[in-house]
């Protein structure tokens, strides 16, 4: 479904150089790409994939072309995938949840009525921040506190899953959700390109 394991892949092979320019910076919380929920410091590595990924939806609705709004879109996604590889969860984990979504999004778009408004953008926002927030919230190990707090793996993916369904009605919303994996493949190449320049 939407060619989640390729982009997974993709991502994955990203995150095994950036990894390295975050500890050059001494920013890099794990050296684990796969750190999972547990413990403060994989969960703060998830938080600040979080926070990423909200900053670029922010990029997204103050961004004033189509094209610049898409690549925001896309970074956004970067980040997810991120949150998703960095927890453990699989696109195989993901897919199914956006199935029903895919099957009906044309069916919805065409028949919503004329007197029914669309979602704008920030409201569709919104409700991907709320899902995401209500995620993060089962991180517990706060860095004031001691003691490590157990999460449910479960009941995270439950949440993500959530994410996800929110951030593809996004994507049909403003009518790219067929071009995702072409749009991601592009950006991923820059991404790549990028740090060839810096190396």
């Amino acid at each position: 479904m939407y060619d989640l394991e390729i982009m997974f892949l993709m991502q994955y092979e990203l995150r095994k150089r950036t990894i390295k320019i975050e500890s050059i910076n001494k920013l890099c919380l794990v050296k684990q790409i796969e750190s999972g929920i547990q413990g403060h410091i994989p969960q703060q590595k998830l938080k600040n994939y979080a926070w990423n990924f909200t900053e670029e939806l922010g990029e997204f609705l103050d961004s004033p072309s189509e094209a610049e709004r898409n690549s925001e879109i896309i970074d956004a996604l970067h980040f997810l995938i991120e949150i998703c590889i960095a927890s453990g969860i699989k696109a195989n984990q993901i897919a199914p949840s956006l199935a029903i979504l895919c099957d009906h999004s044309v069916e919805i778009r065409t028949n919503r009525s004329l007197t029914e408004r669309a979602y704008t953008n920030e409201e569709l926002i919104c409700d991907i921040i709320l899902k995401l927030s209500r995620a993060m919230n089962l991180l517990k190990c706060r860095a004031w506190k001691i003691k490590s707090s157990f999460t449910k793996f479960d009941e995270f993916l439950f949440h993500i899953q959530s994410v996800w369904i929110a951030f593809i009605s996004l994507c049909v919303e403003i009518k790219i959700e067929d071009q995702l994996l072409e749009l991601y493949k592009e950006k991923n190449r820059i991404n790549h390109a990028r740090i060839d320049m810096r190396c």
